[in-house]
């Protein structure tokens, strides 16, 4: 991907404004390999972090969130969190632990112990079902065994 070369010096010279650029480029393609929802994720991180272009939470939120319906775990753990502290969007616990249990049905590690404490937390989650709680725990212990080297 043009984007990485560009942005992290592999084979060219460090240039994050063509980084961006090639990014935004690869976010218009259709693509089944898993390039476009790189690109989404690479580019939200860079408008996150105010690198190579300017700071701007909203369109890295956007394009976290573009890559996190195709299925990223990074993607949908970093919108987890920004759901959970506000940050780019109104703060909405429960979209959090949706997404913290999309990122843990696909892998992701912390997630899927985050998604169990907040299951737990009675002011999160008043009301919720056995069937849910059930998924966390079994989410929860597929962590602990990852953690410990299962």
């Amino acid at each position: 991907m043009q984007g990485h070369c560009y942005r992290f010096r592999h084979g060219v010279e460090n240039n994050l404004a063509l980084a961006a650029d090639r990014y935004k480029r690869a976010t218009n393609i259709v693509d089944f390999t898993g390039a476009k929802w790189t690109a989404q994720y690479e580019l939200g991180t860079m408008y996150e972090t105010c690198e190579g272009i300017e700071q701007d939470y909203t369109e890295a939120f956007k394009n976290y969130n573009y890559s996190a319906f195709q299925f990223s775990p990074d993607a949908q753990w970093k919108v987890a969190l920004w759901w959970e502290s506000g940050i780019g969007v109104e703060k909405n616990i429960h979209q959090a632990v949706n997404f913290f249990r999309m990122a843990a049905n696909n892998g992701h590690r912390d997630p899927q112990i985050k998604s169990f404490k907040y299951y737990l937390q009675d002011t999160a989650w008043s009301g919720i079902s056995s069937l849910l709680l059930k998924q966390s725990y079994i989410l929860s212990r597929k962590a602990a065994k990852r953690s410990n080297g299962y």
